[in-house]
């Protein structure tokens, strides 16, 4: 902290010393600065891999996993992490960043204990019942099975809703306008969109990054082939030692693009690609 101090000090023409915020000085915008929301940001690079910190402090540039989002007063938007805001001593802001801390720690604990009481009544539930099921019938048992099934089923569905919902709400817009870049992604979806006048049909790969930002690319012709080896049973000889085969939904690759523009989807930011080349 002393050296931003020693940093955020203006000489005056009065020989008297005015402090300046340290987001200011790495660039984050003009102060002062007011808290918007918590995002928690993780990585995970396979399955059955660790969770580590998928986002990234804009003053320090070292890796978070829970980013407060600030914004200056000329209208930037920033993540930071609560140790730098810590160290600015801004007090308004450090106050505000502490109460987003108590309130998610209280969720979660909320949510654990949720979680045990809710397996504590099925625990009792499926003793009674077992107890129960030498006096049931044939038909009552059934009953009962296709009801838990269902349950089952419907609470499969909203798990799978919720996720979309998070998965959502961390997308973000990447890359520059107009300018090519490198991505890593990861397919998940390939959607055959059909020409109503038979002009060849048009595919739509639904892409996400290890960030969890939501890229596109509409593409017609052939899919997207990546090289293989010549084992590989699903692939063809393009020309002498060159393999190639279709690239499937679930693959992880990394490619060469242009970003086309930022569009928003469904209340999901998403980027669209244009002239996207295989790397691997």
């Amino acid at each position: 902290m002393a050296q931003y101090l020693q940093a955020g000090k203006e000489m005056t023409k009065d020989n008297e010393s005015t402090w300046i915020h340290p987001f200011e000085l790495t660039g984050l915008g003009r102060a002062p600065f007011h808290f918007v929301q918590m995002v928690e940001r993780v990585y995970q690079a396979c399955h059955g891999a660790p969770v580590q910190p998928g986002g990234t402090c804009d003053h320090c540039g070292n890796g978070i996993r829970y980013c407060y989002q600030i914004r200056s007063a000329d209208g930037r938007l920033s993540e930071v992490g609560c140790d730098c805001v810590r160290k600015t001593h801004d007090t308004a802001l450090d106050a505000k960043v502490k109460a987003a801390k108590r309130t998610f720690r209280h969720a979660i604990k909320a949510q654990q204990w949720r979680d045990a009481e809710t397996l504590r009544k099925e625990s009792e539930r499926d003793e009674n019942e077992r107890h129960g099921f030498e006096r049931l019938s044939d038909d009552e048992l059934r009953r009962r099975y296709n009801e838990r099934r269902e349950e089952l089923w419907q609470h499969k569905i909203e798990c799978e809703r919720l996720d979309r919902e998070r998965a959502k709400a961390r997308s973000r817009h990447v890359g520059a306008v107009g300018k090519r870049g490198v991505f890593r992604v990861t397919i998940e979806r390939t959607i055959v969109i059909e020409n109503e006048y038979k002009w060849g049909d048009k595919l739509l790969y639904l892409l996400r990054d290890s960030n969890g930002n939501r890229l596109t690319w509409f593409c017609s012709g052939r899919r997207l082939r990546i090289a293989c080896s010549p084992d590989d049973p699903r692939g063809w000889q393009v020309e002498v030692g060159k393999y190639e085969r279709r690239a499937k939904d679930g693959e992880t690759l990394q490619i060469r693009a242009t970003v086309k523009k930022h569009d928003t989807y469904d209340g999901e930011r998403q980027t669209v690609l244009s002239r996207v080349t295989p790397l691997t």
